[in-house]
């Protein structure tokens, strides 16, 4: 292994290099398999629907991801780690093949079903990288090599954003679905690699006593664990509070783009943009500040990043009109490069201290069900503000603003979090490693 790869992955030597390279290459492809979805998702529903219809959809993405949590604590109390992630990706391959199929026939209640789809996915395919990193490296290498690492998945987001931008008109928005499809057989290929010499852990073919129990497990975990509920709170509030400005966002693109490849077009360039944002911030400031003070500064600056955009969108722009778009891409472009860089490998150190049943089973619950919890209380919230408050009802604008609170009670939590993170990774606890 060529010292300058040592030196740019901040890898030990080159065993360790190699399982960085690995991981760093499954997470560009599963994040650039999402960010063709992404655009397609939104493009396909916003073309069809209003923007205030999507807070119903969002309500029904939480229920189905609280049932898929479930179905993952299952499994894992089953299968390897290995068997887990691979036969995800099988899955994922399959359902993408059959949306494509079903969005190019024209059936009904195609965009709807792949917006859920896609809402699910994206979380349960992030889960399942970043369970098996945590799984793989202890919090010190962590705190050196995920800064690397993450910057594959940026990577991932930038080509695939514009890929999603470049190709929709030529190829049509529903055939980019089998593109993704095609992402999801690499990632499989990937996880393979990364995991051939990995020992099953102690005791992972046990079954579970009861089904019940084993799909609750995660819950359980979170319900003893004060640690667990801090990292639950962040995502929770972080989602709802994203979830809102998205609305405002919403409704100020669908106010001045009209089409639905335009739209796709035009949401694969602003996440491309997005994304190389994003990528700086994981080259630069990433392992320097997590190497030194660990995820306390990445958590903090998404905190500081979007009290400043809700401020912005709460108070500053209207609904549509000249100067509108622009200025709210300036405000939310950094909060999207922050969560998926700086926040997202911050976040993720919290967990490199804790068992590895709390990686598979307990993670699950708090990253992806309380990702969807977040959106389907802000859901609420709107869906509360358009109907039952009637003539009084906010703007999304105003609901904009009323998240400062929120925001700032994460702030609250995450550095309450930081701290018992050091405590725990000073005290080395539960942590195994199979090499």
């Amino acid at each position: 292994m060529p010292a300058f790869v040592l030196r740019l992955l901040r890898a030990r030597d080159a065993e360790e290099a190699r399982r960085a390279m690995l991981a760093a290459a499954l997470f560009f492809s599963v994040i650039c398999g999402y960010l063709v979805a992404k655009p397609v998702r939104n493009a396909l529903f916003l073309n069809k629907r209003r923007f205030d219809d999507q807070p119903a959809f969002y309500l029904l993405t939480a229920v189905v991801m609280f049932a898929v949590g479930i179905g993952v604590n299952l499994a894992a109390a089953r299968w390897r780690p290995r068997q887990l992630v691979a036969g995800g990706f099988v899955g994922f391959a399959l359902v993408f093949v059959s949306f494509g199929a079903w969005l190019a026939a024209g059936l009904p209640y195609g965009a709807e079903a792949f917006l859920v789809w896609v809402s699910v996915y994206n979380l349960l395919a992030v889960y399942f990288f970043w369970a098996l990193a945590n799984d793989r490296f202890t919090p010190e290498q962590g705190t050196r090599l995920y800064g690397p690492i993450g910057a594959g998945g940026v990577l991932g987001s930038i080509v695939g954003s514009y890929l999603a931008g470049l190709l929709a008109r030529p190829l049509g928005s529903e055939n980019l679905v089998f593109v993704v499809a095609g992402f999801q057989v690499l990632c499989l290929a990937l996880v393979l690699r990364l995991t051939e010499e990995a020992a099953p852990p102690a005791g992972s073919s046990t079954p579970a006593s009861s089904s019940l129990a084993a799909g609750t497990e995660g819950l359980r975990a979170i319900a003893r664990s004060d640690f667990l509920q801090k990292i639950f709170g962040i995502v929770l509030l972080v989602t709802f509070v994203g979830t809102i400005l998205e609305f405002r966002f919403s409704e100020i693109v669908q106010a001045e783009i009209t089409g639905k490849d335009d739209k796709t077009r035009f949401f694969g360039l602003y996440f491309g943009l997005q994304n190389v944002l994003a990528f700086l911030f994981q080259v630069l400031a990433v392992a320097p500040l997590a190497g030194r003070w660990g995820p306390a500064p990445g958590l903090l600056a998404l905190v500081a990043m979007q009290g400043v955009a809700a401020l912005g969108l709460g108070g500053v722009l209207p609904t549509g009109g000249a100067g509108a778009l622009p200025l709210a891409q300036a405000l939310l472009l950094p909060c999207g490069a922050l969560f998926y860089s700086l926040h997202q490998s911050s976040r993720e150190l919290l967990y490199t201290p804790l068992s590895r049943e709390e990686k598979y089973k307990a993670k699950v619950f708090a990253d992806t069900f309380g990702f969807r919890l977040g959106d389907a209380v802000a859901s609420v919230a709107q869906l509360a503000n358009r109907f039952l408050l009637a003539e009084a009802a906010l703007r999304p604008a105003a609901l904009a603003l009323l998240t400062l609170p929120l925001i700032a009670a994460r702030g609250w939590l995450s550095v309450r979090a930081s701290r018992r993170y050091r405590e725990l990774a000073a005290k080395g606890a539960e942590f195994k490693v199979n090499q």
